[in-house]
């Protein structure tokens, strides 16, 4: 189960900005050090994308991809697999194996997935 980090291990920097889990699995933890972590993997994301949603589901988005580029700050962490059961499944790695894992979606088909992961 994740925890709320206390205040004060925040400030003395106790809390790592992600945890490797037993099963590989990688979480972005819940401090500031832990978002800006997250900000860099959606951005590299984004960048392998090359600034493109990745599922294209939404009818804005398709309306949107028309006219150019994705915006980082209209950027979500799409996860393959789904967050599943408040978010126990959650892996925000972004390659597994050598092979380029999760993607950058819009936040209009991220919202539409909800938590049944990619449309791959």
């Amino acid at each position: 189960m994740l925890k709320f980090p206390k205040p004060k291990q925040i400030r003395r920097g106790k809390i790592p900005s992600f945890r490797t889990m037993a099963d590989g699995r990688e979480i972005c933890s819940n401090t500031p050090s832990g978002y800006a972590e997250y900000c860099r993997r959606k951005y590299i994301m984004l960048e392998r994308q090359n600034f493109k949603c990745a599922s294209q589901i939404s009818p804005l988005c398709e309306t949107r991809g028309n006219l150019g580029t994705l915006r980082p700050e209209l950027t979500t962490f799409g996860h393959v697999d789904g967050r599943g059961m408040g978010g126990a499944k959650r892996d925000d790695r972004i390659e597994k194996n050598g092979k380029p894992y999760n993607e950058a979606q819009c936040w209009w088909c991220n919202d539409l997935l909800g938590s049944k992961g990619s449309v791959k």
